[in-house]
């Protein structure tokens, strides 16, 4: 599945086929480490011992000369590390003078390590910084010298230098949060039995929490470009639309659906289909639920306040309305391997959604609510899904609160865990109260999808979530963003850890899938990316395309 080096490329559709380079981030999440060291602190400890840390030149791949960030760089990360004391931040003068020679520029990895532990440091921070134009990829690493677990890894792209320096920030913060955690029980060097211990516990883990897992999947190709999308994307998914063995593209903005076909790499429009101009599309699914043979477009849908949700659906190359003017708000949840499920959720008097979710059956010419409900308490239909994050047959339910943040409930409604970040994140919204009122406080936020699937064929669920970050956030129901992309999360036991990231794209994610685009028999992920304009006011879209393999 993944690539030799770790790497792979994206390319966007609607602006220009940019490659870009990235590495997966780390395997593991802090809480896992921690459930390591709570596990540890009887084998070594020792009492307020400094940690001392190797900061490498990053190593810059660009047209200009960057070499005046250097002192930038070092300074932003040294003075994160050192903020609580406990940090020492080896001298850089003894790092050059370590180097093979005067002229090395191209500190590896390998060579790094080498030179941290014949100074006797703890950990190494090494990088590479690639600017093309005005866009500017980050791989920093921090790397234990003497321990067996993977470094912390952060690889992002960013629009401009200023940027770039603030997600390094970031990054010596999350270093500090990591090597404050491993000095809870640390080990004296030279104690060869209590880092065997620790190697073995570390091995447990991977084998018995996670099983022998490959790299994450990485994407390595798009497809070409398309064309300008000058408008809002609110939804994109992926379906055999026509029926003809073959899966069609479904984009939707606020009154508008697009069908596109995949013709030679390529994108065609196939069909558009236009609603009505007090139309205000929120959701958009496809698959075929009544399993005919042609996958059906599902949308949520609001029309001068009233719920008026619907379903089309080919028919003698035609398209027609199989279920119109519907008072629910739908969802498909589920994959093509688990099989796919229509759900939805009533909206109350107050003209938000409400009460616990029901599933759909088809039966006669339409679709019916089924009278037991699929979920013991009131969570959005819009953000959830069920999946086996431990593979002991035991489905739980997984979602983004209206709060974005990621929530664990047992399939009986028990709390299990909820994230302490911000995951999802949406600028899709309707408006209630009275006709044409758009005010702030009136808005009714719509989270974005979640899927769960299997991706590597271990028989546990992984999580698949965009995570968008707010640029402006003035009040609760006003956000601009400006920062977004798309995490993988697989579950330890006390909580999820990022097994894999998009690069960070300079935008908003306003939707996503895991489905097959180019019709290969494997599934890519397809986004659709906003940026552009304030307020909405001149916004364009992309069409982000990753395989995987």
């Amino acid at each position: 599945m993944p690539t030799a080096d770790g790497s792979f490329a994206v390319c966007i559709i609607s602006f220009e086929c940019v490659m870009v380079r990235i590495l997966p981030r780390t395997l593991f999440s802090l809480m896992l480490i921690q459930w390591i060291v709570s596990l540890t602190m009887g084998i070594s400890a020792h009492g307020q011992e400094s940690f001392r840390v190797a900061i490498f030149p990053f190593q810059f791949h660009a047209k200009e000369n960057l070499d005046y960030l250097q002192d930038a760089i070092f300074v932003t990360i040294s003075s994160r590390l050192m903020e609580d004391g406990d940090i020492e931040i080896l001298d850089r003068e003894a790092l050059r003078n370590a180097l093979p020679s005067p002229e090395t520029n191209q500190i590896t990895e390998q060579l790094a390590l080498s030179i941290a532990k014949d100074l006797d440091a703890d950990y190494a921070v090494v990088g590479t910084l690639t600017k093309v134009g005005e866009f500017v990829n980050v791989d920093a690493r921090l790397v234990g010298i003497e321990t067996s677990g993977p470094p912390l890894r952060a690889a992002s792209q960013y629009r401009g230098l200023e940027a770039a320096m603030e997600g390094l920030a970031e990054f010596a913060n999350r270093t500090r949060r990591r090597i404050a955690l491993a000095s809870a029980a640390p080990q004296e060097k030279g104690e060869t039995q209590a880092k065997s211990t620790i190697s073995s516990l570390y091995e447990k883990v991977l084998d018995g929490v996670r099983g022998e897992k490959p790299p994450p999947p990485q994407p390595q190709r798009g497809l070409e470009t398309f064309q300008t999308m000058s408008t809002f994307l609110r939804g994109v998914d992926v379906g055999d639309v026509d029926g003809d063995n073959v899966n069609e593209i479904v984009l939707m903005d606020k009154r508008n659906l697009w069908i596109y076909k995949v013709t030679g790499g390529r994108l065609r429009l196939y069909r558009k289909i236009e609603g009505h101009r007090s139309d205000d599309f929120l959701t958009l699914d496809v698959a075929d639920l009544n399993r005919n043979g042609f996958s059906e477009i599902i949308v949520s849908n609001m029309r001068t306040g009233i719920l008026r949700s619907f379903i089309l659906e080919f028919e003698k190359k035609r398209i027609k309305k199989i279920t119109d003017r519907q008072k629910w708000f739908f969802r498909v949840i589920g994959n093509s391997a688990t099989g796919q499920t229509l759900v939805g959720q009533k909206m109350a008097v107050n003209q938000r959604p409400i009460g616990k979710i029901h599933g759909f059956s088809w039966r006669g010419k339409t679709f019916h609510p089924s009278k037991k409900t699929l979920t013991k308490k009131e969570i959005p239909v819009f953000s959830f899904n069920f999946g086996d994050l431990e593979g002991r047959g035991e489905q739980s339910v997984i979602y983004v609160d209206y709060h974005d943040h990621l929530r664990v409930l047992t399939q009986e409604g028990a709390y299990r865990w909820e994230s302490p970040d911000s995951y999802g994140g949406t600028d899709i919204f309707y408006s209630v109260g009275s006709q044409g009122s758009n005010v702030a406080e009136n808005r009714v936020f719509i989270p974005p999808r979640l899927l769960v699937a299997d991706m590597d064929g271990d028989g546990i669920s992984e999580v698949i979530v965009s995570r968008n970050t707010f640029k402006l956030n003035m009040v609760e129901k006003l956000r601009i963003y400006d920062r977004a992309r798309i995490v993988n999360l697989t579950w330890q036991g006390m909580g999820f850890f990022e097994s894999w990231e998009t690069p960070e794209i300079a935008g908003y994610i306003s939707d996503y899938q895991l489905k097959d685009i180019d019709n290969d028999g494997k599934d890519e992920i397809v986004i659709t990316a906003v940026s552009k304009g304030v307020l909405r006011s001149g916004a364009s879209s992309s069409l982000l395309v990753y395989e995987l393999f």
